[in-house]
């Protein structure tokens, strides 16, 4: 016998490449009603949009907001509600909008819970309550997992369950190598992204690389003028390529073609799905040994780990690869290999949708 569809009420930003991967891929699966409710619309196909406002900073529209949300809940009827990511309820007063849910799933992303900074005192009683009504907590990673631990009774479980990458794979054709070793980085140019320790590490790589290198940035953010200011510095200005931001996942897989390596020198990441994405296309990653990115990269085998801050360390890694082709074919064989048993739909989409259905067998049993 046919399973029936799970009528799910997803609640997060449609704006959002995350929001909208897993959306997209849920929806394609055929296991689900997916109903999603933002404050932004967005078209995703198979997803039936809801746009309601859901954060005001007015008290009392606020309260508006959620009386109307809940309205909407019960119109919909959904076998489960799934707070995709804890951004889209940021006041006390929208902690309403999760009391009385049931069954509730809460998602958690990475800076909603690990920010980098000391959470307040506002902050943290939202993310405990919140997650305190959670009949399930879901994390993109172990180390994520850890960090959610914080917040939520022993009693709460927690399963981690990565996003899908399945959009990205490997060039059908061979990298345009044009004599040069492509280095890509492929972050916001925050601190916490570390741009200007790659920045320094290239500049140390190209005094000691036998290779032609080249460094691709697909990024803006606050530090860009700084970084540029950085690289006319160092005397490697001539060698490297500001691209700025790239958006959509066909753009971001032709930027992963283009290059050889990928650079994640983060300070900070909760997950690292920069590093996900490159390593399904088949590039060796090197990355620090921070967060969430131990999950993905396994030193010697996929790339390299090296410490936080550690300049040295990643010119090395890099004058390593750009001179070992054979090396960088078989890490990136490795990540192919890895991403396919992590990363792929059933690994991802087909584990949401088995904690979904053992949630509502749990609520049938008991």
């Amino acid at each position: 016998m046919e399973k029936s569809k799970i009528r799910i009420c997803m609640i997060s930003e449609a704006i959002s490449s995350h929001t909208q991967r897993i959306t997209e891929s849920l929806a394609s699966s055929g296991g689900v009603e997916l109903h999603l409710v933002s404050s932004y619309h967005a078209e995703i196909k198979g997803v039936v949009m809801h746009q309601m406002p859901i954060y005001d900073g007015n008290p009392l529209k606020q309260m508006i907001n959620i009386r109307r949300i809940r309205k909407l809940f019960k119109e919909i009827g959904p076998d489960i509600y799934h707070l995709f990511g804890l951004f889209s309820v940021s006041s006390i007063g929208s902690m309403r909008l999760v009391n009385g849910l049931s069954p509730l799933i809460v998602s958690v992303w990475g800076s909603d819970i690990d920010s980098g900074a000391e959470a307040s005192f506002k902050s943290t009683l939202i993310r405990k309550y919140i997650l305190s009504k959670a009949s399930l907590v879901i994390s993109v990673s172990e180390y994520l997992a850890g960090e959610t631990r914080k917040y939520i009774s022993p009693k709460i479980r927690i399963e981690v369950i990565s996003w899908p990458i399945h959009e990205f794979h490997p060039p059908e054709k061979a990298r345009p190598g044009n004599g040069k070793i492509c280095i890509g980085f492929a972050k916001k140019l925050y601190a916490l992204s570390g741009p200007d320790i790659l920045l320094k590490a290239f500049a140390a790589a190209k005094s000691i690389s036998k290779q032609d290198i080249l460094l691709r940035i697909a990024g803006d953010g606050a530090m860009e003028s700084e970084l540029k200011k950085m690289a006319d510095q160092l005397g490697v200005a001539d060698s490297v390529e500001w691209l700025g931001r790239i958006e959509g996942k066909k753009h971001m897989r032709a930027f992963y073609h283009s290059v050889d390596i990928l650079a994640m020198p983060s300070r900070r990441e909760s997950f690292g799905m920069s590093a996900a994405e490159a390593s399904a296309t088949g590039l060796p990653i090197i990355a620090s040994r921070v967060g969430g990115l131990p999950e993905i990269v396994e030193d010697g085998v996929n790339g390299f780990l090296v410490e936080s801050e550690n300049v040295q360390g990643f010119a090395k890694a890099i004058s390593t690869l750009a001179g070992d082709p054979e090396l960088r074919i078989k890490m990136g064989q490795k990540g192919v290999e890895m991403a396919g048993r992590k990363f792929s739909t059933e690994a991802t989409v087909g584990k949401l949708i088995s904690a979904y259905r053992q949630i509502l067998e749990t609520r049938r049993t008991t």
